[in-house]
């Protein structure tokens, strides 16, 4: 660029784009359409860089994929589009977002995710809240979120084991070239094995157990926090009438191959709250390396 602008003849100054950016730009007139060419291409993209609607970079993209390990799906979905649209275009610095869980008073499972998630999601809302109540009255709770809060993301978990049984090809090796040479002693020859093929020689069923642990994430504009019963006890807890979206991470892995599964599913829940918001349903599936993702922490 030096030295384009070196010869300086007749001046010419950019000085909307150059104040912008905080530079000072005099260029000759041979030289001038070159450089105006190449100052529109730099603000540009540096309008791109700067933008605050500019997307974070997804983690799950991140993630190595492996051709064995803990198979991990995170799901999107949107159920208002327009109500995804005004959350994306809200100024995110001005927002009052709760982050909080379904049930009153949750298991550890349940606190570690929204917690993980609280801390992904903070990254965009600086003003979001974590906030568990325990057993208050969920009546009362709601309407407290009604009035106190612009957004909510209400966290729930579950788990399911299944056993199975599969058949599985067992193989062996057969002789497939043999290599003979006179024998030094006597008037023999000496043989011996230069390669073998791999054949099928029977079937044995192997059985195991595999977990799925999955968390999930829906959220809505506080007005939509409703009181809500669970199960034959009508265990008190939260609900969203209305969702604007939704979130899911399933993690699936065999008995003993994921050691902690309460900060595994705390990791992901923590990438899953940097991205939250997507403006169409979308679905990342991937398997991970058990370490990648906090199974052996």
């Amino acid at each position: 660029m030096a030295a384009m602008i070196q010869p300086l003849a007749v001046a010419a100054t950019l000085p909307g784009l150059t104040q912008a950016l905080g530079i000072s730009i005099e260029i000759s007139g041979d030289s001038r359409a070159t450089m105006k060419a190449i100052l529109t291409t730099s603000v540009l993209l540096f309008a791109l860089v700067t933008s605050p609607n500019a997307t974070a970079t997804d983690p799950f993209l991140s993630i190595k994929k492996r051709e064995f390990g803990v198979l991990v799906t995170r799901t999107r979905n949107v159920k208002d589009y327009a109500g995804v649209n005004a959350l994306q275009n809200a100024p995110s610095a001005d927002l009052r977002v709760l982050v909080t869980t379904e049930q009153l008073a949750p298991d550890a499972t349940e606190y570690g995710v929204a917690e993980g998630f609280f801390e992904g999601l903070k990254q965009e809302y600086a003003q979001a809240e974590f906030k568990v109540f325990g057993k208050v009255d969920n009546s009362d709770l709601a309407k407290h979120i009604r009035e106190n809060y612009d957004y909510v993301f209400l966290i729930g978990t579950n788990q399911w084991s299944r056993d199975y049984e599969r058949d599985e090809t067992v193989y062996g090796s057969r002789t497939s070239d043999v290599k003979c040479t006179k024998s030094l002693l006597g008037d023999g020859v000496d043989c011996k094995e230069t390669g073998a093929r791999r054949i099928p020689v029977g079937t044995r069923t192997t059985s195991g157990t595999v977990g799925t642990d999955l968390f999930f994430v829906n959220y809505a504009r506080a007005q939509q926090v409703v009181a809500a019963f669970q199960g034959e006890n009508y265990t008190p807890k939260i609900s969203i009438s209305n969702a604007v979206g939704h979130i899911s991470v399933a993690m699936i892995s065999s008995l003993g191959e994921c050691e902690n599964t309460n900060n595994a599913l705390a990791t992901l829940a923590r990438m899953a709250g940097t991205t939250a918001i997507s403006s169409r349903p979308d679905e990342t599936k991937l398997t991970a390396r058990p370490k990648d993702i906090g199974c052996k922490e």
